[in-house]
């Protein structure tokens, strides 16, 4: 399916909850972000927003940047979970530190 001309809405909104939002009036005239780009979102309707709070929950790098898709796909191709390796780091700091007590 293109979700960049999609313009139905999904068989239910019932289980959608969104905070900071009225989900009332959200349920009423639903708003559906299919794209992002640079700074816009485009909707299931075609409209072009500007994404005015991605420094807020997002990155103030804009969305879909090339050289950022493109580091990502490296490291997932290389390692796609850096916690276990920190986590045996730490785990190796601690040894060292128990041995010296």
């Amino acid at each position: 399916m293109d979700l960049e001309k999609r313009t139905e809405i999904p068989n239910s909104l019932e289980e959608h909850w969104m905070p900071f939002t009225s989900n009332r009036d959200f349920k009423e005239s639903p708003r559906l972000m299919v794209k992002a780009e640079g700074v816009y979102y485009t909707d299931h309707r075609g409209n072009k927003l500007i994404d005015a709070s991605s420094g807020l929950f997002c990155n103030p790098a804009g969305h879909s940047r090339p050289e950022i898709r493109e580091a990502v796909a490296r490291q997932l191709e290389q390692l796609d979970n850096k916690v276990m390796e920190a986590l045996l780091n730490l785990q190796e700091k601690y040894h060292n530190i128990h041995q010296k007590i």
